[in-house]
C-alpha cells in the first residue's frame, strides 16, 4: 500500500470478517498513515468489489479481504488478501 502511494483506502470483506474490520483498519491506519474506509455493503466473492463505493469515495485503493481475485478490476486499483478459515 505505501509502495503504491495510497492515502485513501477502501477496506471490503465478507460479513465473516467484519467483526475484525474497524481492529484491522486501526492498523492499516497506523501502518501506513492512509485515511481508511470500511465498506459496510454485502460482499459476495471476488468478483463483488465495491468499486461503486471506492469512486464516491474518491479512494486511491480497495483492499479486498476474503477473497482471491476472480475478475480483473479497472474502475479502481485493487488488492486481494486471501483469507481461509
Amino acid at each position: 500500500m505505501k509502495r503504491r502511494g495510497a492515502r485513501r483506502l477502501l477496506i471490503q470483506m465478507p460479513d465473516g470478517l467484519k467483526p475484525h474490520a474497524v481492529n484491522i483498519s486501526r492498523e492499516l491506519m497506523e501502518r501506513t498513515g492512509a485515511e481508511v474506509y470500511i465498506s459496510a455493503g454485502p460482499c459476495y466473492g471476488g468478483c463483488d468489489v465495491a468499486t461503486g463505493q471506492a469512486k464516491m469515495l474518491n479512494v486511491d485503493l480497495i483492499v479486498h479481504y476474503g477473497h482471491t481475485e476472480f475478475v480483473r478490476v479497472d474502475d479502481c486499483p485493487s488488492i486481494f488478501l486471501e483469507v481461509r478459515s
